[in-house]
Order: C-alpha cells, then structure tokens, then sequence
C-alpha cells in the first residue's frame, strides 16, 4: 500500500514540495522531516488485527486496520501558497484503491510546531473485516 501511496503523490502536482521514497527517519532515529523542510516522507504502513467474534468450531472475525502515516514540514513565517492545495492531494490519497474488501477510509490531519517548523501529518486509515 505505501507503494500506491507514494506513486499517487508522485503523480500529482506538488508545487514546491517534493516527495522522498525514504521512510521519514534516519539511523539515527532523527525525523527527517525536520532535516528537510518541504519534503513529503511516507512511512511504512502499520496493520494492527482485533478479534471480534470467535466460534467453537467456526470461523474467526477480525478487523484489520491498515494505517500509512504522510508527514511534512515548512518554515512557520513562510508557509508556501500551495500548503492547502499540498494537504487536500494528500488527504484525497485515502480514495485510491489499495487494498480489496475495505468497509472504511479515514483520514486525520494534524499540525504542531516545533522551533520554526510547522510539521503537519496526514494519516489514512483503511479498516476491513478477515
């Protein structure tokens, strides 16, 4: 899925941002975001299964919800024109077709600042029944 992911940005019209093929850290744990301002990082995407029903001799029902986190920084006294027009390609992302038999797309954006770097993070989450 993180492959779907970052073909579909890669596809879109970024403006003055670019996209990196790296996951957002480096070995030594330092978010590379923050290293590199208008630069999109896609992590590797998180599965986590919850148990919902389990028979004697049945089957047993799970959801499964895959998350992909997308993250970026810029300069907080110099947000590029493009941010907003940025945040809705990334929040669109959820539409695209990854995974088959998927009940519901999700998707959360947050901001936070941290010195002079205002890092927003998009998060899909897609959630189906196994």
């Amino acid at each position: 899925m993180r492959s779907d992911v970052l073909d579909y940005i890669q596809g879109s019209n970024l403006g003055t941002y670019k996209l990196s093929r790296s996951v957002p850290r480096d070995e030594s744990g330092t978010p590379l975001f923050l290293k590199n301002p208008k630069t999109i990082y896609v992590d590797n995407e998180n599965k986590t299964v919850n148990q919902l029903f389990q028979s004697f001799n049945g089957p047993t029902i799970s959801t499964e919800l895959t998350s992909i986190l997308m993250v970026f920084s810029n300069d907080t006294k110099n947000i590029p024109n493009n941010y907003n027009e940025l945040v809705g390609i990334l929040v669109a992302a959820k539409d695209i077709q990854p995974l088959a038999g998927i009940l519901s797309r999700d998707v959360t954006v947050q901001t936070a600042i941290e010195d002079d770097l205002q890092i927003t993070t998009v998060e899909l989450t897609y959630s189906k029944i196994t």
